[in-house]
């Protein structure tokens, strides 16, 4: 795979867009631990999510919610069967110290644990204080992210491994080679080629006027300042970090995910057509429509898109009393239109509101007309 930036130096280009196979795979395992929050994601993780068994499932939920920033590869590798063999090796330890180091620099950033100037505060004595009780450890966990976002099942059980980290390896080879052998090797082989591609069509064009946050939207095709205007931190690090690497996955759906190791940032993203970027590839463009007409083929959505013809903006709650849904029935119906492009939402005051993207309506009626009618 060509080395691929943005910036013509010597040195890896801050802003650049890789295929990153390891990460790749990776974030599909966290996809299918999420499967049920992402309404419209890719049928590869939703259909892998109901193969398999119970236990399989939680402990890839374990796995990839509990100790995710355990398994973040330190090196890279050609494919994910070498970053297994690899991960063999590693000292069981540095796996445990990859999650207290990544928790510091989530967490400095969100609530100001610590100065942003100071590179690590968790130090060996650290750890095992933290890790002397599970009600400590959980306790240290609602310091960083707060208690509404966590899973106390999947981090308690998460915490047995922490204390044993040479059954949190064992646990992660024996997993990681599992699910590779039976349902990512002949995915990922499948769809690298395309991911290439879609790494080919940004290396053509130049962004060196562009601000990040530009080049940003003109990779992933989201407004990244409006989605993540809640995330002060996750805007930092685009603006600051050492670099800022694109990642693109056809199982992303319409969603954007990121990752973070050390002082770089990686963004996946599912690649879109949008203006000013043909993506040349049949490929890439058949999969873009199959996402948009996936978010078409719902009654409950097209009703309210339909609504949005009628009225400028609508709230959450006068769409919800319209169609009389339930708020998690229009937050799913809402949070998958408005992240695949067919709706713009805003903040006022503490609710959401909703317009229609016409211009996004049209392009999506265009590219279908021109994927069928094209000769290629």
């Amino acid at each position: 795979m060509p080395k691929l930036g943005f910036i013509n130096t010597i040195k890896p280009p801050r802003l650049s867009a890789q295929v990153e196979p390891v990460r790749n795979v990776l974030n599909s395992l966290l996809l299918i631990a999420h499967c049920n929050d992402y309404p419209g994601i890719h049928p590869f993780i939703s259909r892998t999510h109901a193969a398999l068994t119970a236990e399989v499932r939680k402990t890839n939920e374990i796995l990839m919610i509990g100790l995710q920033y355990a398994a973040l590869p330190e090196l890279d590798f050609p494919d994910f069967q070498h970053y297994i063999d690899d991960l063999k090796q590693v000292d069981p330890n540095i796996l445990q110290e990859r999650i207290f180091h990544s928790y510091d620099i989530i967490s400095s950033y969100k609530i100001g644990i610590v100065s942003k100037n100071e590179p690590t505060t968790i130090t060996k004595k650290d750890q095992e204080r933290l890790l002397s009780s599970k009600t400590i450890y959980l306790e240290y966990l609602e310091r960083c992210f707060g208690n509404e976002t966590l899973d106390y099942d999947i981090e308690g059980r998460a915490y047995d491994y922490l204390v044993n980290p040479e059954a949190m390896r064992e646990c992660m080879v024996r997993h990681f080679q599992y699910m590779w052998d039976y349902f990512l090797r002949e995915e990922f082989a499948k769809n690298q080629v395309i991911l290439e591609k879609a790494v080919d069509e940004f290396a053509k064009i130049s962004f060196a006027s562009l601000s990040p946050f530009h080049i940003a939207r003109n990779i992933t095709g989201h407004d990244i300042e409006q989605e993540w205007a809640n995330k002060s931190w996750e805007l930092d690090y685009i603006k600051s970090s050492k670099r800022v690497v694109f990642t693109p996955s056809l199982h992303m759906g319409p969603y954007l995910g990121r990752r973070v190791r050390h002082d770089v940032m990686y963004i996946f993203f599912s690649p879109k057509i949008r203006e000013g970027l043909e993506l040349s590839s049949p490929d890439l463009t058949r999969t873009d429509i199959s996402m948009r007409l996936t978010t078409l083929s719902d009654d409950v959505r097209l009703k309210i898109l339909k609504m949005l013809t009628q009225k400028t903006e609508l709230s959450s709650r006068q769409i919800m009393d319209n169609l009389q849904l339930t708020q998690s029935c229009a937050s799913r119906h809402l949070k998958q239109l408005s992240a695949t492009g067919f709706l713009n939402e805003r903040r006022q005051n503490s609710a959401k509101i909703y317009s229609l993207n016409k211009s996004f309506v049209t392009q999506t009626l265009d590219a279908v007309s021109n994927y069928l009618l094209s000769k290629s």
